[in-house]
């Protein structure tokens, strides 16, 4: 397995964008502003993070402007441009909540249409590959699914750390409920995932370049333990939104993200053992 420079680039990149969005929902909704800081500055890292290992898989920096050449044939250059475009104007969103204010919500608004259009970007990277597997929805429903929930609960442990000072269980109720509307969409996902999986990766096993090659068993004991991961980490959030009015437990939430994250991670490894 040497791709783990990918797994770590698509999934920590998705996570940012995740986690981006679930805070601009929290915006929209009018909360106040000055508590989006720390999520907008988290998802900034960890896209930050994501960059730098890519670093990895290119083996030399410098190949990166190599691959923006062919930006009008290649799936691959657009997903450079548009994760720098992404990075980029989250940075400037950042600059502007900080400094200028004028322009935060012009910022805001391309960076979010810019971070949909990546994943979609990222995805086809995979569709439009030589390997069977890849070539459908499991591509689409993983790298979205990622987003939302694994995003989406590093933002609502972020949005709950800045407002835990407010003791508004109001607010933080709402930030819960939002997650779980993230997650709802996620977990249909993963299960679109799972049943097209079963579906294909039998029937592929003598079509594909590499798909007869596939560790079906392997695969499928990473998207059990994926799915058990899954659950405990939606179990805790429930449990937290359950037990919020006796106080807020970052213990507990911190525990449910890093269940949903290394679940997320897991399945990612799975995805890239489809074409191994």
């Amino acid at each position: 397995m040497h791709e783990w420079p990918l797994i770590a680039f698509t999934t920590l990149i998705q996570i940012s964008i995740g986690c981006f969005l679930l805070t601009m929902f929290y915006r929209i909704n009018g909360k106040q502003e000055q508590t989006i800081h720390l999520p907008l500055m988290v998802s900034w890292f960890i896209g930050g993070v994501g960059l730098f290992v890519s670093v990895f898989h290119l083996g030399n920096p410098w190949h990166i402007f190599n691959t923006i050449n062919n930006i009008f044939s290649s799936w691959m250059s657009r997903e450079v441009v548009f994760v720098g475009g992404y990075m980029g104007l989250l940075t400037l969103s950042i600059a502007c909540l900080i400094w200028r204010k004028i322009y935060i919500n012009v910022f805001l608004m391309l960076t979010t249409i810019v971070g949909i259009c990546t994943v979609f970007v990222m995805s086809n990277i995979y569709v439009n590959s030589l390997f069977l597997l890849w070539n459908g929805w499991i591509t689409y429903s993983s790298f979205v699914a990622t987003t939302l929930i694994a995003g989406g609960v590093i933002a609502c442990l972020a949005l709950v750390i800045s407002l835990r000072e407010q003791h508004n269980f109001l607010i933080v109720k709402q930030v819960i409920t939002q997650f779980f509307t993230f997650a709802a969409l996620a977990v249909v996902l993963n299960i679109i995932s799972y049943l097209y999986l079963q579906g294909h990766i039998a029937s592929n096993a003598t079509m594909g370049i590499s798909a007869k090659y596939v560790d079906s068993a392997l695969v499928l004991q990473l998207t059990l333990i994926k799915a058990i991961l899954l659950v405990i980490g939606l179990s805790c959030m429930i449990f937290f939104r359950v037990k919020l009015e006796q106080g807020i437990s970052l213990f507990v939430i911190s525990i449910a993200s890093i269940s949903i994250v290394v679940a997320e991670i897991i399945g990612r490894c799975s995805f890239f053992f489809l074409g191994a």
